[in-house]
């Protein structure tokens, strides 16, 4: 389940590849007795809806375990993208309403550009060309493709991608066999192992701390926290003065019932 963008509509979706989307105010007001119809149905999907992500202008996007990836309009019951992914969809993020992250059961993460393909689809309709100006890299291993400039491909996952959640610009990932995963730009540039056992990871939660910058190995801390200073010999790169603005995040691992809590630079700030 997840709300729309306003917390307007309560959208759902279920094993029988149903999404169907109800009024709040229906939700509250309406008796026991009765049972709420929901304002408007889509049924795309031929297997069951695993994840449902909020989009701004009034758009949800859902995937599902057939591989597919479909934007709805909320204000209708109108299609506006459907894609076929190769392999089934097990988790889906987003980044400012124009990424989206799909998360694959053979441990692919697929990130589809919404804007790059709205200007794809658009020079079709036209029957136009898209000009690039050309990298150095393309001067050296040639031109990319302009079939699919909107998809790329994230290898790393040896497991199935349990769960996403944008950081900044990046990801952080979690597969079935307890990897979490930190990516910049199709990189991934940190693997941790949290715990001994192959426990899925289920949920993953970034935790932002605006107007606050923390330095990662100053000893100016409070009586009673160790900070990291404590625990870990600063680079030799790094004064024990320079400030590296960090971000936390946290997940859990449902055999040991415990929550995890690593503090990783934020991109752009990685050493």
């Amino acid at each position: 389940m997840s709300w729309s963008s306003d917390h307007r509509l309560l959208i759902t979706g279920g094993a029988d590849g149903m999404v169907h989307a109800f009024l709040q105010i229906d939700l509250v007001e309406h008796s026991n007795a009765t049972a709420v119809s929901p304002i408007r149905t889509w049924s795309r999907h031929q297997l069951g809806v695993v994840a449902l992500v909020p989009l701004s202008g009034g758009r949800m996007a859902s995937a599902g375990q057939d591989g597919l990836l479909v934007l709805m309009e909320l204000s209708s019951e109108a299609i506006l993208i459907t894609l076929q992914l190769t392999d089934a969809i097990r988790s889906l993020e987003c980044w400012e309403s124009r990424r989206l992250y799909a998360g694959t059961v053979t441990g692919t993460i697929h990130v589809i550009d919404l804007d790059e393909y709205a200007l794809q689809t658009s020079a079709q309709q036209s029957d136009s060309t898209i000009v690039r100006p050309q990298s150095g890299m393309d001067a050296v291993f040639g031109a990319p493709s302009h079939e699919q400039l909107y998809q790329t491909e994230w290898r790393g996952h040896a497991r199935s991608v349990t769960e996403l959640a944008v950081l900044d610009d990046g990801l952080v990932s979690g597969d079935e066999g307890g990897e979490i995963r930190l990516w910049e730009r199709a990189c991934c540039i940190r693997v941790i192992h949290p715990w001994s056992n192959a426990s899925p990871v289920t949920s993953i939660c970034v935790m932002q701390y605006e107007h606050e910058e923390t330095s990662l190995f100053s000893s100016n801390k409070k009586k009673g926290d160790a900070g990291l200073a404590k625990i870990m010999t600063p680079l030799q790169k790094f004064s024990t003065e320079e400030r590296i603005t960090i971000a936390p995040f946290a997940f859990w691992n449902p055999t040991r019932r415990i929550r995890h809590d690593e503090t990783l630079p934020r991109l752009g700030h990685i050493p």
